[in-house]
């Protein structure tokens, strides 16, 4: 009897000292001093912040508009809400390009950066304005006025030149897509004194300047007047 006494004891006291030397440590892989021979937590985890960026991964912004940044958050584990300090001078809408704005947070315990990449594209903004029109067409067969003001058009990737021909009026439709534009098959009809005399009929292709201000489109046309090709430079 004295003997299963004196082995329950040993066995009591072996089992105790197993657990008392059981490593203590932080056991959180996401903190600072992570221990991973940790057996067993000891809420010492100390964690840098957590930076979510607010908004689109990479954002767009059309040439010549201001950019406007979504932000970013920082959260600290078992502490709150931290400041997030961001760089937007990296950003230049003035021209086609990609351009990365950082964000940077920071405790005790040290600092946590996260990026936006922020691409600077043609958009339908970069086409709208008043424009300088210049071409070396014949002004009776083609006759494309010279300050023309174009438009939004039905949607997102088109705009308009509304009256767009001396004495003809007409609307030019052009369908874009960043740098590139395409007018599609159009007639305008050429009235005199309430009458139909004829027609222009016209597509074209072109494209605009990485800084949206210069756009040249090559007409096609062909019209009671007379057919050819007509390069028109437009300047913003």
């Amino acid at each position: 009897m004295k003997i299963f006494k004196i082995s329950a004891y040993l066995f009591l006291f072996t089992l105790l000292g197993f657990t008392s030397c059981k490593k203590k440590g932080c056991m959180d892989e996401d903190a600072v001093n992570f221990n991973s021979s940790a057996k067993k937590d000891d809420g010492s985890c100390s964690f840098k912040p957590l930076i979510t960026i607010v908004g689109s991964n990479p954002a767009s912004v059309s040439v010549g508009v201001v950019y406007t940044d979504a932000g970013a958050t920082a959260f600290v584990k078992n502490e709150g809400s931290v400041d997030v300090t961001s760089d937007l001078t990296q950003v230049n809408t003035s021209t086609v390009g990609s351009f990365v704005v950082t964000y940077s947070a920071s405790n005790t315990h040290g600092t946590t950066t996260a990026t936006r990449l922020v691409n600077v594209v043609l958009g339908q903004s970069s086409y709208i304005g008043n424009f300088d029109a210049s071409n070396e067409c014949n002004a009776l067969q083609f006759p494309h006025i010279n300050e023309p003001q174009i438009q939004a058009g039905a949607n997102a990737n088109q705009v308009l030149i509304n009256n767009a021909f001396t004495a003809i009026g007409g609307t030019i439709v052009m369908n874009i897509n960043g740098a590139n534009v395409t007018v599609p098959p159009t007639t305008i009809p050429i009235v005199a004194l309430g009458v139909e005399i004829g027609n222009l009929n016209f597509s074209g292709t072109g494209t605009m300047n990485s800084t949206g201000n210069q756009m040249v489109v090559s007409y096609d046309y062909d019209g009671t007047a007379g057919q050819g090709i007509c390069i028109v430079t437009y300047v913003k």
